[in-house]
Order: C-alpha cells, then structure tokens, then sequence
C-alpha cells in the first residue's frame, strides 16, 4: 500500500482513498487467525492455480488426470497433484473413477476433517 500512495500515480480520488484502505489493511493484519487458517488459505490457493492452469493452459483434462495420478503414485502426498488430480477428476465429471478408487468411492479419508458426530 505504501507503494500505491508513494508512486504519485493516483487520481484525486485514489489518494483520497488511500489512507482509510491502509488503515483498514493495516487493522486487518493485526488480526489473529485460527491456527488452520494458513494451511486452508495454502490448500485454496493450491486448488485455485490448479484449476486456472487446467482451464487455459493444460492439455486435455484427461491427459492432465493421467499426469498426476503417475505423480501420485510416486508422491501421494504431494499438493500440486493432489489438487490437479481433484480438479481434473470434478472436470471430467463423477463418474470417472479416480486411480485405484471407484467412482463412488468419496474422497480419500486424508482429505476429511474428523467427524465430531458419532
């Protein structure tokens, strides 16, 4: 933000705004946040570029399904797969089954919170 109201580029109406959004970026930062909030916000972030470079940069969603699943095979816990994989698998619709798993199967059990219900 500094930056932004240093760079003499605003408008009158843009250095008008710019102090009450610093201010209120600057009260934001000084929020606590849950501690799972930074994984979540990883794991969204993870999905999201995933599901952007499958959209317009990707081959064909089957291909890229066909990529990540040999990475998984190597690296099941590796995000970037693990999300491309989830993503590729929604785009091609429920009812491809994903590798090893039949296609009603649910998610993977590492991919669940735990239930509080019994």
């Amino acid at each position: 933000m500094r930056t932004l109201l240093t760079s003499g580029r605003l408008t009158v109406r843009g250095r008008a705004l710019g102090p009450g959004l610093a201010r209120t970026l600057d009260g934001w930062l000084r929020e606590d946040v849950p501690p799972a909030a930074p994984g979540r916000a990883r794991t969204a972030a993870a999905l999201h570029r995933t599901e952007r470079r499958l959209r317009n940069a990707a081959p064909a969603p089957a291909a890229a399904l066909v990529r990540y699943a040999d990475v998984l095979a190597d690296a099941p816990a590796e995000p970037y797969a693990l999300a491309g994989w989830i993503v590729a698998r929604t785009i091609l619709g429920p009812g491809r089954a994903g590798p090893g798993r039949p296609p009603d199967a649910g998610p993977p059990e590492e991919l669940l919170e735990p239930s509080s219900r019994v």
